[in-house]
């Protein structure tokens, strides 16, 4: 926008290039999200970013808040492939040396320290590798000095993502299951008021695979490739932070903290908390588990049956109303078969991302993503070129559905 007369404003914008991607108006729905009444161009100068107008939301908590304003920008593709100005527009957001964890598949091994590290991996590949692509946040959730999302995006795979190569995919419509987790420190020079001082972000990209033709796991009894917002009146993304009871937050906190001991440390089977009618949408190998007995029998025995000698590793836990969401991983003895890999007796590191909807004390639905690709580098084997040797020499590659 350009200032007009009499104080008021005319839109201008430029004109859509499929090349430099730099000139799509952000659709109106995004407007709104902003504050604004006219689409914005995301070729706005970089020094006036649209997001900083959510500056004025006084209801969401701080990690909220510039979360928000943050993935405004990426979700947008605003300068996406310009560094200079891409790197100006996340320079409000972020402390100056912060961490930046994605999953087994990108260049480093998806580990990466400032901006310029994470533009030049984990940021491009994932905008060139899908185009065009529209994000849906499904839960939101944040505290003072956390926060953590999960979402999907759909869109057209046009680029190997990493080492996840389309192949035969090329070009088709493609579900990307994906959360993050956040630590955040208090600034008073940041623009509003907190800077990201750790990112945690996984990507399904086994279901990537899967979707491509790409069988790299066995196939699970439960079905696969399939994920929705919680089934609640929250909001979408849930929470809506206004009407969020602090007291709701205090207890699922612990209730969630009780949980992962319960059923993962300890090894106890299923918390007697799940409501019978229950949704877990677990990792693509493991499948989403309808009832109390599927999640057991299909993912915790499992798990019990493989891993030995649990230790939990939390990162981050941030819990609003009744969403709650764990970053963390898992190190056992690996001394059973587990997803087709035998027992290897070697001690491993699992990573997962989880999140829960709690409704009057009872776990209604589950959502958790797992770095399968990242575990099975640790047992010696490649799912990428496992994947990629699944469809070599095929003439008609067998494409999945997202059920």
């Amino acid at each position: 926008r350009e200032a007009g007369s009499r104080g008021q404003f005319r839109h201008r914008a430029t004109r859509f290039s499929p090349a430099s991607r730099s000139g799509f108006l952000l659709p109106m729905r995004c407007c709104a999200l902003l504050g604004l009444t006219t689409p914005v161009s995301a070729s706005a100068p970089a020094s006036t970013p649209a997001a900083m107008v959510l500056a004025t939301d006084n209801y969401d908590p701080p990690g909220k808040m510039v979360v928000k304003a943050m993935d405004s920008l990426i979700s947008n593709h605003v300068a996406w492939n310009d560094y200079k100005a891409w790197g100006k527009n996340m320079e409000p957001y972020w402390t100056p040396d912060f961490r930046y964890d994605t999953v087994e598949g990108f260049p480093l091994h998806g580990q990466y320290q400032g901006v310029h590290q994470w533009f030049n991996n984990e940021h491009t590949y994932y905008d060139r590798a899908f185009w065009p692509m529209v994000f849906s946040q499904m839960i939101l959730i944040g505290t003072n000095n956390t926060a953590s999302t999960t979402t999907y995006g759909r869109g057209l795979w046009v680029a190997p993502l990493g080492e996840a190569d389309p192949a035969g995919f090329r070009g088709r419509p493609a579900l990307v299951r994906i959360c993050d987790f956040y630590k955040l420190v208090a600034d008073p020079t940041a623009l509003l008021g907190h800077r990201i001082s750790y990112n945690w972000m996984m990507i399904d990209m086994v279901e990537l695979l899967r979707q491509a033709g790409q069988h790299v796991l066995p196939k699970p009894k439960l079905p696969e490739g399939w994920v929705q917002p919680p089934k609640s009146l929250d909001g979408v993304p849930a929470p809506i932070s206004f009407l969020v009871d602090p007291k709701d937050t205090e207890e699922n906190h612990v209730i969630i903290s009780q949980v992962l001991r319960h059923e993962l440390e300890d090894q106890a089977g299923p918390d007697p908390r799940w409501n019978s009618n229950m949704v877990w949408y677990g990792p693509t190998g493991i499948g989403v588990a309808s009832s109390v007995a599927e999640y057991h029998d299909e993912y915790l025995k499992k798990l019990y049956s493989a891993f030995a000698n649990v230790q939990l590793q939390i990162d981050v836990s941030p819990c609003e109303g009744k969403f709650c969401g764990v970053h963390g991983y898992i190190h056992a003895d690996h001394v059973g078969e587990f997803l087709g890999e035998p027992a290897s007796g070697r001690r491993i590191s699992l990573r997962f991302g989880s999140h829960w909807h709690i409704y009057d004390g009872a776990i209604m639905e589950g959502y958790t993503m797992m770095d399968f690709p990242a575990l099975f580098r640790q047992l010696g084997v490649s799912l990428f070129q496992r994947g990629l040797e699944s469809v070599t020499n095929k003439t008609e590659v067998q494409f999945v559905s997202f059920i």
